[in-house]
């Protein structure tokens, strides 16, 4: 991940009231219950 993409993802983030560790794991726990990506790619 590079550095734009990071910041900018630890801004949208704190906009949404967590972190990027709990993202990282709403995201790991939706993809392990669902067994696919939760968007369309």
């Amino acid at each position: 991940m590079d550095a734009n993409l990071k910041r900018s993802m630890e801004e949208t983030c704190r906009e949404l009231g967590m972190n990027m560790t709990t993202a990282f794991t709403i995201f790991a726990r939706k993809v392990t219950r669902e067994h696919s990506m939760p968007f369309e790619a």
